[in-house]
C-alpha cells in the first residue's frame, strides 16, 4: 500500500512542477522605476563611457510582456522561455531596427518590491562616441501598489 501512495505523491508532485516550470513570479507585474546604467569598456574600438538614465519599466500579463517606457533603449522586449520564478530574462525582438543585441535578466527581490537588472546591450545613443557594447545594470523599485 505504501509504494502506491509514494508513487501517487510523486506523480502529483511532478505534474505540479511541470505546470509551473518556466513561469515567472506574478509579482513581476506592475510599473518599476529606477536608474539604468550602461558601461562601455575602453578598448581600441570604443571609448570607455558610462551612461545613466532614469528608466520606467512596465511588466504585464503576469510577467509575460515587458516594455521599457522611458530610458536609453525604450520599446517592447521579448520574454525568453528561460524565465522562471524570480528571474525574468528578456531580449530585443530581432525584427526591430533597435534590436542590435540587447539581452538582460531581472531578478525579483524576496519581498517583491525591488528588481535588479544585469545584461548587455549595444548602445547607439547620441551621447556615446560610437555604437558601443555595454554592460547593463540597474535597480528598480515598484511604483505604487
Amino acid at each position: 500500500m505504501l509504494p502506491r501512495t509514494v508513487l501517487f505523491a510523486l506523480i502529483i508532485h511532478t505534474t505540479c512542477f511541470s505546470v509551473f516550470a518556466g513561469q515567472p513570479d506574478p509579482k513581476f507585474e506592475g510599473f518599476w522605476t529606477g536608474i539604468e546604467n550602461f558601461q562601455a569598456a575602453a578598448n581600441r574600438f570604443q571609448k570607455g563611457q558610462t551612461l545613466s538614465r532614469p528608466t520606467l519599466i512596465a511588466i504585464g500579463k503576469l510577467g509575460q510582456s515587458l516594455a521599457i517606457v522611458r530610458g536609453i533603449q525604450s520599446g517592447r522586449f521579448e520574454i525568453m522561455k528561460e524565465s522562471n520564478g524570480t528571474t525574468l530574462m528578456f531580449s530585443t525582438p530581432r525584427a526591430t531596427a533597435k534590436g542590435i543585441g540587447r539581452g538582460s535578466k531581472l531578478v525579483l527581490s524576496a519581498d517583491g518590491n525591488t528588481l535588479t537588472e544585469k545584461g548587455q546591450a549595444v548602445v547607439t545613443e547620441p551621447d556615446m562616441v560610437q555604437a558601443s557594447l555595454c554592460t547593463v545594470t540597474g535597480t528598480f523599485h515598484r511604483q505604487g501598489k
